[in-house]
């Protein structure tokens, strides 16, 4: 049971430090250079959570109309980072997944996920599935056989939960774009 209030702890953390600040903003207790190096931890923070997780796709891809395709989606987790895995299992961490919201050039056939390595975290008792280092996850499309030749392109959304051993970021979500430029079909003779 202690998992389930981990996430709740380190939230109800998180806010009380935040309504502290703010009070003492109001109050007229925090100078100007107390708000500028607030500011500027907030924009560190936000620099390195943008490093901390990178996603690439894999660039132009050129498929025939009506064909199936694997489309890899590659993570690079940044050292000291790890994202709960697909299937972490754990009511207050988010597991990582991929959606197509755009699909109208293909049909989803299904999504290839790597196994996450178990660790122990605390607050945790038993151990959480998560990814860490160099991933790739593979997005199995099949085109429409009726898909005119020519570019189109689509966004992958990468939802996720960025975390440390001290606790985890709000989850978020990284959009790729996947560019296909489709070829016609070829006749068989």
């Amino acid at each position: 049971m202690r998992d389930r209030h981990a996430w709740y702890r380190i939230g109800f953390g998180a806010m009380l430090a935040a309504m502290a600040s703010l009070a003492m903003l109001a109050s007229g207790c925090g100078s100007s250079a107390m708000g500028d190096r607030a500011e500027e931890v907030e924009r560190q923070r936000r620099r390195i959570r943008k490093r901390a997780l990178v996603v690439r796709g894999p660039g132009t891809m050129t498929p025939a109309a009506g064909t199936a395709l694997a489309i890899p989606i590659d993570l690079a987790i940044g050292a000291g980072f790890y994202v709960p895995s697909h299937s972490a299992g754990q009511r207050s961490l988010m597991p990582a997944w991929l959606e197509l919201p755009d699909n109208r050039f293909a049909a989803v056939q299904g999504i290839d996920y790597p196994r996450g390595k178990l660790v122990r975290l605390p607050g945790y008792d038993d151990p959480v599935e998560v990814y860490d280092g160099d991933q790739r996850w593979l997005l199995k499309l099949k085109l429409h056989p009726s898909l005119q030749s020519g570019e189109r392109a689509m966004s992958a959304k990468v939802h996720f939960q960025l975390c440390t051993v001290r606790g985890c970021e709000m989850p978020e979500v990284r959009v790729v774009r996947l560019v296909l430029d489709v070829r016609p079909v070829e006749a068989t003779p």
